[in-house]
């Protein structure tokens, strides 16, 4: 599905995606599941910007989703920069909180 993703202490995320359907290219939400019971995942909110194959990041309160590559009908270079991010503790829509220098996507990501 091309998500990115991140894991809080006690669940782990993912966010956006290719579901691959037509007309559908690029999913904007985010999804939590639990670590400690087998569980399916659970809504937990959107991202501000629809993702595919973005990487994602881990803070101690915080997920991150940064980059993406655009829909499939784009130009090959048409990457995105935005830094978005979701707090743990809330079901809630991400934040726009930045930008990289650059457009990238299919990078990793990383905990502090």
């Amino acid at each position: 599905a091309l998500r990115s993703s991140a894991s809080g202490p006690t669940d782990g995320f993912v966010a956006g995606g290719f579901p691959g359907t037509p007309g559908n290219p690029q999913q904007n939400t985010i999804e939590k599941f639990p670590f400690a019971s087998d569980a399916s995942v659970s809504d937990h909110g959107d991202l501000v910007l629809a993702t595919r194959k973005a990487a994602g990041a881990s803070g101690e309160t915080n997920g991150y989703s940064f980059g993406s590559g655009n829909a499939p009908a784009s130009p090959q270079n048409a990457y995105n920069n935005t830094i978005q991010r979701w707090p743990y503790s809330s079901n809630t829509t991400a934040t726009d909180v930045g930008d990289m220098t650059i457009g990238r996507y299919q990078g990793s990501g990383w905990q502090n």
